[in-house]
């Protein structure tokens, strides 16, 4: 059953407990990618200069809506109830205080 998402913040506290073995799935890969911030305007609206091919990039991304925008690439990994439960019962063996284990579960876990 589906609980709800996590978010980088999220899982990068998680992350600094339980290490790789302790997080879901879609939490290494937003560990591992930089954070994308999109200071410039133009590029939160635009396409950006791209390794791909250039005309490619601008049809995927010129007015498809948010779609196939760069800054809506990645996004938040699912968690269900099942990865709630293993994530407090390894806090609690890590921490051995249930009140900080579930001070660092995920918000949707709450």
């Amino acid at each position: 059953m589906v609980v709800g998402t996590i978010n980088r913040d999220e899982c990068k506290a998680v992350h600094s407990v339980l290490g790789d073995a302790g997080i879901p799935k879609g939490c290494l890969s937003m560990l591992v990618n930089p954070q994308d911030s999109f200071d410039n305007e133009k590029d939160s609206k635009a396409h950006r200069n791209s390794w791909l091919w250039p005309r490619l990039a601008r049809r995927m991304t010129k007015g498809s809506g948010k779609k196939y925008h760069p800054s809506q690439v990645e996004q938040e990994p699912v968690l269900e109830a099942s990865q709630c439960q293993e994530m407090l019962a390894a806090l609690k063996a890590k921490l051995g205080d249930e009140a900080k284990a579930k001070s660092l579960l995920p918000k949707a876990c709450a």
